[in-house]
């Protein structure tokens, strides 16, 4: 009897110190699980630093291809639709000028042109035949007017494109330097037409000094029939 109120009294001690205890592991397990947490943040990969962060501000970092690019995707602008641009919208309308002007039916072509040059007043092109045909109405003021537009608009142009092949000469952009002076180059020849067509305009205006300087400009830009015409018109 006594040995089973001895071990009754020894499960009733077990069971307090249990419970006395309790507290004691939950904060020892805590303990355990808050040091594990630490090892595996200090072990694991750090973000890696911006290196924008100590970049003065104002100071381009990008490199040289990545500017190129950059310039590149500007130039191109939004990305296309169907919707026609203003320039592509204009050479829709020059070539129904051209095919009126081929039909000489010039009232008609002036119109076409004028409507091309309002959708894209840097399409000199359309400015050079206006010029012509109203050369052809004998409407030489008018001419003359849309001959100093053309001069001002294409040497204007030529001269942009030059400077930005340069520019992006200098910074490696052999494809696009190549594009932009092939543009240079083709307004240039548009100038000397231009120059050529006013040189013969001022001729029939009764302006030789002034005709002959045009003709001498087309001819040193290139312009074949000037070489030809300057023999007969200003010896």
């Amino acid at each position: 009897m006594e040995l089973a109120w001895e071990n009754i009294r020894i499960i009733i001690l077990y069971i307090k110190l249990r419970l006395a205890l309790r507290p004691v592991l939950r904060y020892l397990f805590l303990l355990l699980f808050l040091g594990q947490c630490a090892v595996v943040v200090a072990q694991s990969p750090s973000a890696p630093a911006n290196p924008a962060a100590n970049t003065p501000a104002g100071v381009d970092t990008r490199s040289k291809e990545e500017k190129i690019a950059a310039m590149k995707a500007a130039n191109k602008g939004p990305a296309t639709t169907n919707v026609m641009s203003a320039s592509e919208e204009a050479l829709r309308v020059y070539q129904k000028g051209l095919d009126f002007e081929n039909a000489r039916q010039y009232d008609s072509a002036v119109v076409v042109y004028s409507q091309a040059i309002q959708t894209d007043p840097n399409l000199v092109d359309a400015m050079l035949k206006r010029a012509g045909v109203r050369f052809l109405q004998v409407e030489f003021n008018l001419s003359l007017r849309d001959y100093d537009y053309a001069v001002e608009q294409a040497k204007k142009q030529m001269e942009n494109f030059s400077y930005k092949a340069s520019i992006k000469k200098v910074l490696g952009d052999f494809e696009g330097q190549k594009v932009d002076q092939a543009k240079s180059e083709y307004l240039k020849e548009k100038l000397a037409e231009a120059y050529f067509g006013r040189g013969h305009l001022k001729q029939f205006m009764e302006d030789k000094a002034g005709g002959c300087d045009d003709l001498r400009l087309a001819r040193d830009m290139g312009n074949q029939r000037a070489k030809s015409d300057l023999l007969d018109l200003c010896k």
